[in-house]
């Protein structure tokens, strides 16, 4: 019985440090995986249109870019980005017509930043650009439409000392689906905080296996030398 009794210990001490090596490496091989999840960059996707003005010119041609995160991960922002480009690169000759894009977000499931209505200049042969920050408020698929309206002020048609009329008129309004996704409900910000603290407790465990069989092996030399 005297003889059996430390077997047991050896055996008992050996498959604990076995055991908190292997677990250590699990949890770090996990901690990897929900880590990557949380950081890896999500897809976007890119529109390009040509538009035109029904009933204008032949030169009144607009050309649209449209980037969007196909996937948000839930409680993490995307960003919106739309580019709208006047084909019109001389102006309009002999008029005092000035436009204004006015772009809007809607979306139901979408925080969105800045919300309502959003005018820039165009100006022949320039650029309009709009941003939004969005938030998902929900999982699942969310749709989207932006609406792309042109204001024209028409300076030449109006009398002296009354304010200048305004013509609006839609040039598109563009459909997106966005694909908010979670990991078994976890937000974005919850699985990185996960994997990181899970990827310090992980090496931990395993430098504490590791040193604990190393510890062994010294006793164990150091009987032999004895």
């Amino acid at each position: 019985m005297p003889d059996s009794y430390p077997a047991c210990c050896i055996i008992f001490q050996v498959r604990y440090r076995l055991l908190t090596g292997l677990m250590g490496i699990f949890v770090v091989l996990l901690s990897i995986v929900v880590l990557a999840w949380g950081v890896w960059p999500v897809g976007r996707i890119t529109r390009q249109a040509t538009l035109r003005m029904p009933g204008g010119r032949a030169q009144d041609v607009h050309n649209l870019v449209l980037t969007w995160p196909a996937r948000i991960r839930l409680g993490d922002p995307g960003v919106i980005r739309l580019m709208l480009e006047s084909g019109d690169k001389a102006g309009i000759a002999g008029s005092q017509t000035s436009r204004l894009v006015e772009s809007r977000l809607d979306a139901a499931g979408l925080k969105a930043v800045p919300a309502g209505d959003i005018l820039e200049p165009l100006l022949p042969g320039k650029q309009a650009i709009f941003y939004w920050s969005v938030l998902p408020e929900h999982g699942g698929e969310i749709e989207a439409v932006i609406w792309v309206s042109l204001r024209s002020k028409l300076g030449e048609n109006d009398k002296p000392g009354s304010q200048p009329g305004q013509l609006s008129q839609l040039l598109t309004a563009q459909k997106i689906s966005i694909r908010t996704i979670d990991l078994f409900g976890m937000e974005g910000r919850v699985a990185r905080l996960l994997g990181g603290f899970g990827l310090v407790i992980g090496i931990a465990l395993c430098l504490v296996g590791f040193l604990l069989m190393k510890k062994r092996t010294w006793k164990e030399v150091g009987s032999d030398h004895a």
